[in-house]
């Protein structure tokens, strides 16, 4: 169909369009202190890493898990993707151990493109997870040791809207995750050709597409791209 092709392009395009934009905010540890010092008692936002050692461009699939153990009611919306990928209202950061923040590939085009939520509901909530992939959030430019967390508005207060009845507006209330080292290795040229092709192949079939085109943005390289690039005529 003519519309998964163009939300296919916009998926595969902007990793590539917007590679070099930077994340404006630096400030992300006096930032998540701000959070955290305001983060409602019993409420939590918890991160998951399935190992703390990477390569440099390995995907790292990052899972998400709300937990309500008040007394407190809260709901949130469940979509799991904007129409490029991205999760709206959940978010990684990462700084180096010199304090400098991890770039944010995709920043600008979430910025303009931030009300096209994806498929979900209203749920409310006791605990829910999502996993998804920090390459959309994050690149990581230089091997070393790095410092990462997840950020989220999707909590709000209250109880979930019910299908024709006129709620009033919404509190949102952001929450950070605790912060979890983790360490990233140098990319060797023989993880770059088995990662490659790997993901090629994914790409190749329908299937596995999606998680191809993942593994390929994380990776960041110019052949990666240029993968990526070649798909961009899907039907």
């Amino acid at each position: 169909m003519k519309c998964t092709s163009q939300i296919w392009n916009l998926w595969i395009w902007f990793p590539i369009l917007m590679w070099s934009v930077a994340r404006a905010d630096t400030e992300i540890d006096q930032t998540w202190q701000s959070i955290r010092d305001h983060q409602p008692s019993g409420l939590q936002l918890k991160l998951t890493l399935p190992k703390d050692h990477f390569f440099q461009g390995e995907e790292i699939n990052g899972t998400v898990e709300f937990i309500n153990n008040s007394q407190v009611p809260y709901y949130l919306w469940t979509g799991s993707a904007s129409r490029f990928g991205r999760a709206s209202g959940i978010a990684f950061f990462a700084e180096s151990a010199s304090g400098h923040a991890v770039i944010d590939p995709l920043k600008w085009a979430s910025m303009a493109l931030q009300d096209l939520g994806g498929m979900g509901t209203f749920k409310d909530l006791g605990t829910w997870d999502i996993t998804l992939p920090t390459s959309y959030w994050l690149r990581f430019d230089q091997p070393g040791t790095y410092t990462l967390y997840a950020w989220s508005d999707r909590a709000q207060a209250g109880s979930q809207p019910k299908p024709g009845v006129q709620n009033g507006p919404s509190t949102r209330v952001p929450l950070v995750s605790d912060k979890i080292t983790i360490t990233i290795e140098p990319l060797t040229p023989e993880l770059e050709q088995q990662t490659l092709a790997e993901a090629k192949a994914k790409l190749a079939t329908s299937a596995d597409r999606a998680e191809g085109a993942v593994e390929l943005n994380a990776l960041q390289t110019p052949s990666a791209r240029e993968a990526l690039a070649s798909r961009g005529d899907v039907t």
